[in-house]
């Protein structure tokens, strides 16, 4: 939602630069077009891999979010004329990055653990053919843990 609100804000500001004060602001338009064009992929990856426990969208997510704090530093350090509705928006733009940027590489890390946990439970814990849908007792404290069934066809 923030990232929304960022992208109109600054949208309304770079073109009231642009219009009102005769700025070269081909620069930040470049910049807040890749910006604005990333944001809708970032917020994919980061909610089918948090719904769907994929590392892979996950991890983009984290890539992702740390080239929007590049971003947004841009925009907070590097315009000629910065306005109070810039620094605002761009404030609270940069606290949000940075915890998606810690945050998301604490979840990265902690799926990475556990999805690797899951591999060595499933294929390494038994020789014998097992039941997919069965539960099988877990080495890792005592829980049971229900096999995951991977075929080419699903």
């Amino acid at each position: 939602m923030i990232s929304l609100i960022w992208v109109a804000l600054t949208m309304v500001t770079v073109i009231w630069k642009e219009t009102r004060m005769n700025l070269d602001v081909y620069t930040y338009i470049v910049v807040y077009a890749i910006f604005a064009l990333l944001e809708i992929p970032r917020h994919w990856m980061g909610y089918t891999g948090n719904l769907k426990e994929r590392s892979v969208e996950l991890t983009g997510f984290w890539v992702l979010s740390m080239l929007s704090l590049g971003a947004t530093l841009f925009f907070l350090f590097g315009q000629k004329l910065r306005t109070p509705l810039d620094l605002a928006v761009n404030i609270l733009k940069l606290v949000y990055d940075s915890l998606s940027v810690v945050i998301g590489y604490v979840t990265v890390k902690h799926m990475m653990k556990t999805q690797t946990i899951r591999f060595h439970v499933n294929h390494f814990v038994s020789d014998q053919p097992v039941d997919a849908g069965s539960p099988q007792p877990s080495p890792v404290r005592g829980s049971p843990v229900r096999r995951i069934g991977m075929s080419m066809g699903t």
